[in-house]
């Protein structure tokens, strides 16, 4: 269950039309939405394959393809492109790599020669042309109504407005919290999630006590220096990308996923039943006096990272540093590389 109010979802249509292309903060959508040769998304039923994607696609762009659509795509546009492509997948739960896509389907794309680089959501496999890519921020489930126990329907631009200001208004971090914030307990009995939450140390977990709106529970991770954010339908999940805006560093599960979150400030863990106060504390010390990069966390370094840009931009600082910067004056930071 989602730890948000709960009222009746609307439908959603065939198309979405939020322009998460206009936001900073990296999301699923803006990815997607970024290159122009891609795959239709149609929420709630299988995206569609264009008939011309191939012929959409401009020798050394990029060519956007929902990951359950990769067994078509190789044998519908792979042997139709060309000139050089790079490969962009995601907007998905599934997981790049063999079992979840088929062998040959990924021994076809990764030895095509025409191939430059595959940026891929949910990355468990290693290859010298594969690339990490996050799965970021939902602005799109809001902006359509999906659940409106989030909030009002909202554009992305006034969904990005709306966390950066809580992100703006939070406590500091030597002020917060030493525990977990827990948003995902509600409705999780009888599930991988209730049999983790059972075997938690509650002195390290902040409950979230009753289902909320998205941003009364972005409030509430704003008071804690930690966030858990356990793998949900996917090993990437958008709570973990909302808690490093926020402030609430995320702990995770140590998942092939790891390189997304190089030089990010996150608690990876084999096991997090592991997560003690003592673990936390010992954290909280590392994150208080550490510098990361916070470049990863927009959009634009990872469109320049697509593009082929091998410095696609750093944006290092202390955490609180990063909390305390007006939004356009980190953007512009990253931008000036």
């Amino acid at each position: 269950m989602w730890p948000f109010s709960t009222q009746p979802a609307r439908r959603f249509g065939d198309r979405y039309d939020g322009d998460e292309t206009q936001c900073r903060f990296v999301s699923s959508f803006g990815l997607l939405k970024s290159v122009p040769a891609r795959t239709t998304p149609r929420p709630g039923r299988l995206p569609r394959l264009p008939s011309d994607l191939a012929e959409r696609h401009v020798a050394g762009g990029a060519l956007y393809v929902h990951t359950e659509l990769l067994d078509r795509f190789a044998r519908r546009v792979l042997p139709r492109l060309k000139g050089p492509f790079t490969l962009v997948t995601g907007n998905s739960t599934d997981a790049l790599r063999p079992g979840q896509v088929r062998k040959e389907t990924l021994e076809a794309i990764l030895g095509h020669p025409r191939l430059i680089r595959w940026h891929a959501q949910n990355l468990a496999m290693a290859h010298p042309k594969l690339a990490p890519l996050p799965l970021g921020l939902d602005y799109h489930t809001r902006a359509v109504g999906r659940r409106p126990g989030w909030g009002p329907v909202a554009a992305p631009v006034a969904q990005e407005a709306e966390l950066d200001a809580i992100r703006r208004a939070a406590p500091p971090l030597e002020d917060r919290l030493t525990k977990a914030h827990s948003n995902w307990h509600f409705g999780a009995a009888g599930t991988a999630r209730g049999r983790l939450r059972a075997r938690l140390d509650p002195a390290a977990v902040q409950d979230q006590a009753r289902p909320s709106t998205r941003a009364e529970s972005w409030r509430d991770a704003a008071r804690c220096l930690f966030t858990l954010s356990p793998q949900g339908r996917g090993m990437d999940c958008h709570r973990t990308w909302e808690a490093l805006i926020l402030g609430a560093v995320p702990v995770v599960e140590d998942l092939p996923i790891r390189d997304v979150f190089a030089g990010l400030p996150v608690i990876r863990l084999p096991d997090l039943a592991a997560m003690t106060p003592g673990v936390l504390q010992s954290a909280r010390d590392r994150v208080l006096a550490a510098e990361y990069d916070f470049a990863p966390l927009f959009l634009s370094y990872w469109l320049r990272r697509i593009a082929g840009d091998p410095a696609p931009g750093e944006l290092r600082m202390r955490y609180q540093d990063f909390l305390d910067t007006p939004l356009a004056t980190l953007q512009a930071a990253v931008d000036r590389r």
